[in-house]
């Protein structure tokens, strides 16, 4: 009873932990990313937004971090070098007070001291939290933190460009203070009329102190609000939030009076910044020696010296954190040692980022070179619970990434998200993994039917029979489509027309050709013809996959091994050819298939199409699983008969109806295994 089953090492179940580091050192082994940078289309930039370098990641870092890599895998796949360099906020008052704890306050009023403590606090945290991002499957080559030195000497470059240009302005104003924080806070860190620090949540004070401006007058809201219109949103409507929060907002209080952050390294003289040919001479005295010793330059002596014999104040100002990140346009896009582009092509986000980074970014972008420092901005939604509610330790609703993925698998948490509209919020429940996990492997199990059937696939050209071109037309048809949503980041829509596209195929396709495959002889062309659609199919679905499961999408290409990796491999635009005659006769199998005694079919097909369709109608029994199909020509609609023939018999090896059988065997079959030639010319 030979039969054509082949069997491959493609598991259906499989150890997701394992295939995570059998992939992930393969890609390191080959050297995959310099791979995939000889790519020819182009420079595809995402700009990362720096996350605080506090923690491990919560779900919401990996919401972003995983939609930012959908991004990149599909623009890699259609051609482009996506040079992705995760960003980390290192500077600020949570490292601070974290630092001040577990030195009870010493050494804080040694500066250089203090913030050698602070550095190496936030490293440790940055490689807790780099570790997090290792797990998710992201390409990335290079990382930035706001705290390199060299990034510290860009960011006061750029400071003193804007300085220069006259956006600065020093001023005595009630700010609002925290007692806790020990600082004054800018309007964006209180929360949303209440006044509350957002930290400490407790009631601020205002106090009259001098603080240090950026100028965001009409005249520049105005020049800002003109460049928003060059910027392509995801979703289109949310131009409406960065529009609202650059109209209605103050000018940026960019001054803090903290000491683990990036100094504003000026002298003052009666509430005014000295910016004359003495001090410029020494500013960019300063610069060159925080390029080479980092911000706790500023810390030493000889400034202090300077000061009191010009009878200056030395600034003992911070800049504040948003002006960090607000600034890597420049510290990071403009920086020779990451090779990448300015401005970005895209910069991804939550949408409460429009008060934030997106608010930053944009206005020291359009203060320093007048242009936008992104061409798209996405925004997702946040991370909530199965109730809707935000996830907080109190209410103990939250669900940690690591144990996500330790129980079910990164594959399984990029799925879930691959399947949900992230322009809004999204919930996270437990129970839901299941159905993803239940997803997952049925795609493995297509995955396994298709590998397995092309295992012997040998270098052949043949005819492809007629059923296989349809369907070769339909995957390249499909193919476009999918094209379109990755253009236009509809990464939920483009996951669900996968499932569809894998059904059809699975249903249509796959369920017909099943006798060819197994059946068939090994050389046959017939069965050969079968072969080469299904790994042309399977190609087109592996592209797709390896954005969202790239692991698994890996591990099927490497069965093919066209070339070193899926990533290498890219998305084409097809040109379609109509044939309207598969679309009729599939319409008519919907209804077939219904019915139960179908062993000979007659079919009434309109004069249009009869000739189109009758050529075939020997073989139109494999189509439908039938004895016998007779086609007719019929003046109106389409119309089926069923006629009952007695006393069919079932081969038992191909499992189709004759009226004769030998050995319980039909003469195909016997002739297949006697070696002889068998062919099929449509179906």
């Amino acid at each position: 009873m030979k039969i054509n089953i082949k069997k491959t090492n493609f598991q259906v179940f499989i150890n997701l932990e394992i295939l995570e580091k059998k992939i992930t050192q393969y890609w390191k082994n080959i050297n995959l990313i310099k791979l995939i940078n000889k790519k020819k289309k182009g420079i595809f930039n995402l700009h990362d937004g720096p996350p605080y370098a506090n923690g491990n990641f919560h779900i919401g870092h990996c919401l972003n971090k995983i939609i930012k890599d959908f991004i990149i895998k599909s623009k890699i796949l259609n051609g482009y070098i996506c040079p992705y360099i995760p960003g980390w906020d290192c500077h600020g008052l949570p490292i601070e007070i974290e630092v001040e704890k577990e030195n009870n306050n010493n050494n804080k009023k040694n500066n250089i001291c203090f913030k050698k403590k602070c550095r190496i606090y936030a490293e440790k945290q940055l490689l807790r939290q780099k570790k997090d991002l290792d797990k998710l499957c992201i390409f990335y080559n290079k990382i930035y933190k706001t705290d390199n030195k060299y990034i510290e000497y860009k960011e006061i470059k750029f400071l003193y460009r804007i300085f220069e240009k006259g956006f600065i302005y020093i001023k005595k104003k009630k700010a609002n203070w925290c007692d806790l924080c020990n600082s004054t806070l800018s309007d964006y860190e209180t929360i949303n009329k209440n006044k509350l620090c957002w930290r400490h949540k407790i009631n601020l004070k205002k106090k009259k102190v001098n603080q240090i401006f950026i100028r965001i007058n009409s005249k520049i809201k105005k020049k800002i609000i003109k460049k928003i219109k060059k910027i392509n949103f995801f979703p289109k409507k949310s131009i409406l939030s960065l529009y609202k929060n650059i109209v209605n907002r103050p000018d940026w209080i960019i001054s803090r009076k903290r000491k683990w952050g990036v100094p504003i390294p000026v002298f003052l003289k009666k509430g005014k910044i000295i910016f004359n040919k003495k001090t410029k001479i020494v500013y960019k005295n300063i610069l060159s020696k925080i390029k080479k010793n980092g911000i706790e330059e500023w810390d030493k002596k000889i400034y202090d010296k300077f000061a009191k014999n010009n009878k200056f104040e030395k600034s003992n100002y911070t800049l504040d954190v948003w002006f960090d990140s607000g600034v890597t346009h420049y510290t990071v896009l403009r920086n020779k040692k990451f090779k990448t582009t300015f401005p970005s092509d895209i910069c991804v986000e939550g949408n409460d980022q429009y008060r934030g980074w997106f608010n930053s970014s944009l206005i020291t972008s359009v203060l320093f070179s007048n242009e936008p420092p992104y061409k798209n901005i996405f925004t997702h939604g946040f991370s909530l619970d199965k109730k809707g509610n935000k996830m907080s330790k109190s209410l103990g609703n939250v669900i940690k990434p690591n144990n996500v993925i330790k129980k079910y698998g990164i594959e399984i948490l990029r799925i879930y998200i691959a399947e949900r509209n992230v322009f809004n919020d999204i919930k996270f429940e437990i129970s839901d993994f299941e159905n993803s996990k239940k997803k997952y492997i049925k795609i493995r199990n297509i995955l396994r039917f298709m590998i397995n059937n092309i295992n012997d696939l040998k270098k052949k050209k043949v005819k492809l029979l007629e059923i296989d071109l349809f369907f070769l037309n339909f995957s390249k048809k499909n193919e476009n489509i999918f094209i379109n949503l990755i253009k236009n980041l509809k990464f939920h829509i483009l996951y669900k027309k996968l499932e569809i596209f894998i059904n059809k195929i699975s249903k249509y396709y796959f369920s017909i050709i099943k006798d060819r495959i197994y059946i068939m002889g090994l050389e046959s062309k017939s069965r050969i013809s079968a072969q080469i659609v299904i790994k042309k199919i399977l190609l087109i679905i592996l592209k797709v996959l390896a954005i969202f499961i790239p692991l698994t999408s890996e591990e099927a290409y490497l069965f093919i091994n066209k070339r070193k990796s899926i990533f290498l491999e890219n998305f084409k635009k097809n040109k379609i050819i109509k044939d309207k005659k598969w679309i009729i006769l599939f319409n008519l199998k919907k209804k077939i298939d219904i019915n139960i005694n179908k062993n000979e079919i007659h079919l009434g097909i309109k004069k249009k199409y009869f000739s189109s369709i009758k050529y075939m109608e020997k073989e139109l029994k494999y189509l439908f699983k039938s004895y016998k199909v007779k086609v007719f020509k019929e003046n109106k609609n389409s119309i089926i008969k069923f006629v009952e023939i007695l006393n069919l018999k079932k081969c038992s090896r191909c499992w189709n109806y004759f009226r004769l059988l030998k050995e319980e065997k039909c003469i195909n079959c016997l002739k297949i295994l006697n070696l002889e030639s068998v062919e099929r010319k449509y179906i």
